[in-house]
């Protein structure tokens, strides 16, 4: 016996080997951390809080809004997902569907984050602002 009883707290072991598995099962469903996943993640973050301060500022900020684009950003994820299971099948281990997705996605934050800026009247680059209103006009 120690004489400083370092014994191991109860519990403790319990808490690490679920934090064990959990970052196995993550690495198993989303595969090996890459930086895309991370910067998807920082833009999915920016993307929620351009867009509830877009609500405050139009004064139209509804929870029904919020929880549709949360439910959208869940299902992103669950796209991530069935990349990485396809690249485990038919890839060979390399992260072909995954950094597509990651990438499409990442395109996707990007663009809603500059449009919820456009639409706050945050000074955005001409060329920025000008690519915003093409893409406005071709969807109307």
């Amino acid at each position: 016996m120690s004489i400083l009883n370092l014994a191991e707290p109860k519990g403790l072991s319990d808490t690490v080997t679920f934090l064990m598995y959990g970052q196995d099962g993550a690495t198993y469903l989303f595969g090996p951390w890459v930086p895309l996943i991370g910067i998807l993640l920082v833009l999915s973050a920016l993307d929620v809080l351009t867009g509830v301060a877009k609500g405050i500022y139009d004064k139209s900020l509804r929870s029904r809004n919020m929880s549709q684009g949360m439910i959208v950003k869940a299902m992103m994820f669950v796209v991530l997902i069935i990349a990485n299971m396809i690249d485990i099948t038919l890839s060979a281990g390399l992260p072909v569907a995954k950094t597509s997705v990651l990438l499409f996605y990442i395109s996707l934050e990007g663009l809603s984050i500059l449009e919820n800026l456009g639409q706050m009247n945050v000074p955005l680059p001409a060329f920025i602002k000008d690519r915003l209103l093409v893409l406005k006009d071709k969807n109307n």
